[in-house]
């Protein structure tokens, strides 16, 4: 009788508290996402440390890419219907993301750029 009361608590607490999500699996395309949003915020931050004025649009740019990547990996763990719609914003953010990056010719933006291409690629062959 314990263990059925406990195996009702447990599914009450996974369907009505909402962490089954936390048992969702991301998509392949999320996860690209996902590491694109944490690389962008985390290379935005270290420009915006050095206080260099040059880098703000950079910085900005960085932080939209960072935004998007997160809206569509969200978007696409909800199996959202805006989806298609969401990839196209991703590929777009991304490119100029990676573009800028590129043009600025840092080094430390190498990896970046990298991943900012590769979800561009990804996002864009979702949205054809």
């Amino acid at each position: 009788m314990n263990r059925m009361l406990v195996a009702l608590f447990a599914v009450f607490a996974l369907t009505f508290l909402g962490m089954s999500s936390a048992f969702a699996k991301d998509t392949p395309c999320a996860t690209l996402c996902k590491k694109c949003e944490t690389m962008c915020n985390k290379k935005a931050d270290a420009l915006q440390k050095k206080g260099d004025k040059a880098d703000a649009e950079r910085i900005a740019m960085m932080k939209k890419c960072a935004e998007t990547c997160k809206k569509h990996a969200g978007e696409l763990n909800r199996k959202d219907k805006n989806v298609a719609e969401t990839d196209k914003e991703c590929a777009d953010a991304c490119s100029k993301c990676a573009d800028l990056c590129e043009a600025s010719k840092d080094e430390s933006l190498k990896d970046c750029v990298a991943l900012c291409r590769d979800c561009s690629t990804h996002c864009e062959s979702h949205a054809k």
